[in-house]
């Protein structure tokens, strides 16, 4: 099979259509896979309810008109044209109705007519529209005339494919050719998905931007590596993994394999990151919040990714996933399969990548060292996510935000990252129209809610953690009653000799977080909690309540220092931090080691309690634990 390797793709001769289907549907949607669909939903309520969602918004469309032209909203009209085509795609070839294809047919002549997909402005909107047309005239193949296809087809090279090799030979901004970024993966899916649509067509452009493409790509499928998360956070992997499966899927169909871009490091397991960067802050049967870091947004609506994913890599739970996650969309009922019985996984896990994500879950009082990510029943379910890795420049949705955590308890999130704010009111923007919020050498960092003051970790005399360093989780380890993570923040604390920071769940509910800190010199020192609770202080205890719902926190060590509230005030054009505020320990000088344990619990006098002998120990002897565990 051939390789990503330099030496075989730019072997003399070498033909990537060597193995090119020369019939139509062959982007994924190829007989095999509506064969797939129709049996697989027969008989099937979710796949009923599903199929019946996809042709009821299929006929909805019949009436409206198609996409107009405006480069202003260029994105949005490029993802509405491909939602378009994939429902009315769908629903054509499983039913045959030529009424789903004339209008599938009236959208894509629509797209094929705009003077321009955008690429200089914003190239995205070009590979997005990219994908669409390229899905669209494989779809709606023979309902084309002879003019209509040339016109389609004319349309992906001149609009999509010819600007899309200046990208690849110029330098683009941003410069996604070369980056670990869902750029990267959306720019290239789109583009090779065009010269699999054109390859007859226009054999020399198809071929050239298809290489290009090819020796592209696998860089922003590093970005899995070696565990399966994403630096951008769950919500741009949502984004990433569903081109990375318009391109792998049209691969296998079009040509009969993947390059080897499938078995890539990381890709096979990239699916428990999304489910483990799923909490428990959710009513009971409703998804939970995200561990949200980077641009990532709290909220999410599952994605189709995991149905492919389930289906690729033959993991019956993502498939548990999506089912629960019920969403209904055309690229869900293609990949659509029926429920079937799945073993739980472990409730801790721990991913390493350029994000290093440990996560813990437990239930207060029940051996919940097992997990079923489909059975959503959070109401005693604590969850504890941790940020590690590097603060990378390739990253331009990252923050600054190593040691970071967000905590869930009683269905609430109490530690919370702060999530892009996507509108707002004058003089205020949203996050992404910010000054320079992309310029990761410039502004970016200056903004409060991509800054260390802005997350959950320390803040060391008042300064950034820097760019380019690089954290690890140095030990993650459970057992029934307890799980732990210690991270080595050394590097994002250059002003000090030593930084550590210890995670512990304690009987499968409460939460301890410990900081070793080794000053060269004296160091002011703040640990920071951001909370939609309101925060009530009486010394070393502060009592969160959302609701009627309390967490009761409580400052183990040092012995002079209290809780404090600190300020979450921006200045425009930064929208304000509404509902955020800020619990604090400000140490003004740590002139020698020095250990800070906060502990969190559901109970006002679990603190009090006898806790874990380990608890009180340092966190090399949690190592020693830890190893004894592995």
């Amino acid at each position: 099979m051939p390789t990503t390797s330099s030496a075989a793709t730019a072997q003399a001769g070498f033909d990537p259509f060597a193995t090119l289907v020369k019939t139509h549907p062959r982007l994924m949607a190829d007989p095999s896979a509506i064969a797939h669909v129709k049996q697989a939903i027969a008989g099937d309520p979710d796949g009923k309810k599903l199929y019946d969602y996809v042709i009821r918004h299929a006929d909805e469309l019949i009436p409206q008109p198609p996409v107009k032209y405006d480069p202003n909203n260029a994105l949005d009209v490029s993802r509405t044209a491909l939602k378009r085509i994939q429902q009315l795609g769908m629903a054509y070839l499983l039913t045959g109705d030529a009424r789903y294809a004339a209008r599938g047919k009236a959208e894509l002549l629509a797209i094929s007519g705009f003077p321009s997909w955008n690429p200089a402005t914003h190239f995205l909107d070009t590979a997005e529209m990219t994908n669409a047309a390229s899905i669209g005239s494989d779809w709606f193949y023979w309902t084309l005339n002879p003019t209509e296809l040339t016109s389609v087809l004319t349309a992906i090279v001149e609009l999509g494919l010819k600007p899309g090799l200046q990208q690849y030979i110029e330098d683009p901004d941003p410069q996604w050719p070369i980056r670990i970024t869902n750029w990267n993966i959306v720019c290239n899916g789109g583009l090779m998905l065009g010269a699999l649509a054109v390859a007859e067509f226009d054999p020399d452009i198809a071929n050239q931007v298809f290489m290009r493409g090819l020796a592209s790509v696998p860089t922003g499928i590093d970005g899995y590596a070696p565990d399966g998360t994403w630096d951008e956070g769950p919500g741009y992997w949502t984004y990433a993994t569903e081109y990375l499966a318009y391109l792998l899927g049209s691969l296998k169909t079009a040509l009969g394999h993947e390059f080897g871009l499938g078995d890539m490091s990381g890709v096979p397991h990239t699916g428990m990151f999304r489910l483990y960067a799923e909490g428990s802050a959710a009513a009971d049967d409703e998804a939970g919040l995200l561990f949200n870091f980077s641009d990532s947004p709290e909220e999410h609506s599952g994605s189709w990714s995991m149905r492919w994913l389930s289906l690729r890599y033959n993991n019956p739970i993502y498939n548990r996933v999506a089912l629960a996650d019920a969403q209904q969309s055309a690229m869900d009922l293609l990949w659509f399969q029926p429920a079937a019985e799945t073993p739980p996984i472990p409730a801790d896990a721990l991913f390493r990548g350029v994000a290093n994500i440990a996560v813990m879950r437990g239930q207060g009082g029940v051996d919940s060292t097992q997990w079923q990510p489909w059975d959503r029943q959070h109401s005693d379910t604590t969850y504890l996510a941790i940020r590690a890795g590097r603060n990378t420049v390739e990253n331009h949705h990252g923050h600054l935000d190593l040691g970071g955590f967000v905590l869930d308890s009683m269905q609430l999130r109490w530690a919370t990252d702060i999530p892009p704010v996507d509108s707002a009111t004058p003089p205020c923007v949203a996050d992404y129209d910010l000054p320079g919020y992309f310029d990761v050498t410039g502004q970016r960092f200056t903004y409060y809610r991509t800054s260390t003051i802005g997350h959950n970790t320390l803040l060391v005399n008042g300064r950034n953690q820097p760019i380019e360093c690089e954290t690890d989780i140095i030990e993650f380890a459970s057992d029934p009653e307890m799980a732990i993570a210690i991270v080595d923040l050394s590097p994002a604390y250059p002003d000090a000799l030593r930084v550590q920071r210890g995670f512990a769940l304690i009987d499968r509910r409460d939460v301890l977080i410990v900081d070793e800190i080794t000053p060269r010199k004296p160091l002011a020192v703040t640990w920071q909690m951001h909370t939609r609770a309101t925060i009530n202080l009486a010394g070393t205890r502060a009592k969160l309540v959302q609701g009627s719902t309390p967490l009761y926190v409580d400052l183990l060590s040092p012995s002079a220092a209290v809780f404090g509230i600190g300020s979450t005030a921006v200045a425009p054009p930064q929208a304000p931090n509404t509902g955020i505020s800020k619990l604090v320990v400000t140490l003004n000088s740590v002139p020698e080691a020095t250990r800070l344990g906060v502990y969190f619990s559901p109970s006002p006098d679990a603190a009090a309690k006898p806790l874990h002998p380990l608890i009180a120990q340092p966190l090399w002897q949690w190592r020693i634990w830890a190893r004894g565990r592995r």
